[in-house]
């Protein structure tokens, strides 16, 4: 199984040091930067799924980068984890607004630290919004009914015990408007689209070899180990185990 991916940019050598030892020993690939100018090519050229930056660094802030990051649609989804010294209301408050997921404070306590880390990895693991792209152009998602509805199919596939009935109370409207207006917009019906989401999900799991089958099969939703087998070889002809096996 492959390793997390973690970015790390610092100006401090020694924290540097520090959290590549600390992530290193628990099992993650790290790469670093000192805050030079090539931390922004050296984060898109090493593609890693979380990025952890100081605020102040020499040639360009924190939140700098961050921003550039954000910019571009494949970087959109990347957790960034702040740490700094500016551990003022106002700082943070101003961190979250240019794209910070999580702010901690220096100094720092290494359970705390690594206690984000495997959140965000949790969250990478069912949350990829550029490869949702792909997904969300099958449909027309340029009408914001189907928009929001895709956007909580999104949020919600995993949760098998969420049911059509959830989808139309967050949309505020009956189940059977719900069903009539997806059907008009997209030609299939609202439960069709959450299987092909559900399975959309399961195959770029297994192809990162983020989960064996049967943890893919229950993250993604489904109930039964069967009925996920069953589903997945009628949508991609060939079965879950089988995944890394075809182009």
């Amino acid at each position: 199984m492959s390793r997390t991916k973690v970015f790390v940019v610092e100006d401090d050598l020694d924290m540097l040091e520090n959290i590549r030892d600390i992530l290193d020993i628990n099992g993650y690939e790290v790469h670093t930067n000192s805050g030079s100018h090539s931390a922004i090519q050296e984060i898109e050229v090493k593609r890693p799924d979380i990025v952890v930056l100081d605020w102040l660094l020499p040639n360009r802030d924190g939140l700098q980068i961050i921003q550039e990051l954000r910019a571009r649609s494949e970087n959109k989804s990347i957790p960034c984890l702040m740490l700094t010294a500016r551990s003022r209301t106002e700082d943070m408050v101003m961190g979250y607004q240019h794209g910070v997921d999580v702010y901690l404070p220096k100094p720092f306590e290494t359970p705390v630290f690594m206690a984000i880390i495997r959140q965000m990895e949790r969250r990478i693991t069912n949350y990829i919004p550029y490869e949702q792209e792909y997904f969300y152009n099958n449909y027309n998602s340029k009408v914001p009914f189907v928009k929001r509805f895709l956007d909580l199919v999104a949020e919600y596939y995993s949760d098998a015990k969420v049911k059509l009935a959830d989808y139309a109370r967050h949309l505020y409207c009956s189940q059977s408007s719900l069903n009539a207006k997806i059907k008009t917009y997209t030609g299939v019906s609202p439960y069709a689209i959450i299987l092909e989401y559900r399975l959309f999900m399961a195959q770029h799991m297994l192809r990162e070899h983020r989960a064996n089958v049967t943890e893919v099969a229950y993250s993604c939703g489904f109930t039964s180990l069967s009925g996920f087998s069953i589903a997945y070889k009628k949508k991609y002809g060939y079965s879950p185990k089988d995944t890394n096996l075809t182009p």
